[in-house]
């Protein structure tokens, strides 16, 4: 199997950790690829208004049990982990893409494609005030909508990658995690209605999928790493 990139976990954010503390938690050959980004995510983060950011963390620090959403405050970690995703999927460099993210929180990730010269634009609920403010700072353009088991999602047009990373929207009624089905219809409604041809398709689960449904995405030519399913979108 292959060895898997490393995105950088959502679960994670530590905003006391040194720099080499940080290090030791990724493996060499990532290593460059951090402290590469990690000055360009300090400029990035330092472009974004900083009187705006005071006033979420002011309004939204303590506002759920930690670390709940409020962790997503530590914009400089977040804007770090985010941008070794953007240049994991080449996102950095042309052809510059039409990137959708689903379920983008933040959209730290749409953020930052869109930083780099990319078209991106998101999908997620919209009734989570922290998460919109933080949306409308950021200047992102997205779509709320929920994502749900057997439900097409709308149309916004083809795009050539779409996303969602530590994904939540995968529960049924009853709290278990999708099955087949349900990832079947997701898969086939992505690429009749969201995908250009040749489009890829990455989805970053939050823990391991079932040994099914990796299979079934692996059975479709998708290659499954840990967590990490990501493919181009093949004919039916």
């Amino acid at each position: 199997m292959p060895s898997s990139t490393n995105y950088g976990s959502d679960s994670q954010a530590n905003d006391v950790d040194s720099l080499p503390q940080r290090l030791r938690r990724i493996r060499s050959s990532e290593i460059f690829n951090y402290i590469l980004t990690y000055n360009q995510a300090r400029r990035i983060t330092q472009s974004i208004d900083a009187a705006a950011l005071a006033d979420l963390e002011r309004r939204y620090g303590n506002a759920d049990p930690a670390p709940g959403y409020s962790k997503y405050l530590d914009v400089r970690y977040w804007i770090h982990v985010k941008l070794r995703r953007v240049r994991a999927l080449g996102l950095h460099r042309p052809p510059y893409r039409r990137v959708l993210d689903l379920g983008t929180g933040t959209g730290y990730f749409p953020f930052l494609a869109n930083t780099l010269g990319n078209s991106s634009a998101a999908l997620d609920v919209g009734d989570i005030p922290f998460y919109d403010e933080m949306i409308a700072l950021l200047g992102v353009e997205r779509h709320a909508h929920t994502i749900r088991a057997y439900e097409t999602l709308p149309e916004l047009g083809r795009f050539d990658l779409v996303t969602a990373f530590q994904i939540c929207f995968d529960r049924r009624e009853n709290g278990k995690a999708w099955g087949v089905p349900e990832w079947d219809f997701f898969r086939r409604d992505v690429g009749d209605h969201l995908l250009k041809p040749g489009g890829r398709l990455m989805l970053e689960f939050n823990g391991l999928p079932s040994r099914e449904v990796a299979e079934y995405f692996a059975d479709w030519g998708f290659t499954v790493v840990n967590s990490v399913i990501s493919g181009e979108m093949f004919a039916r």
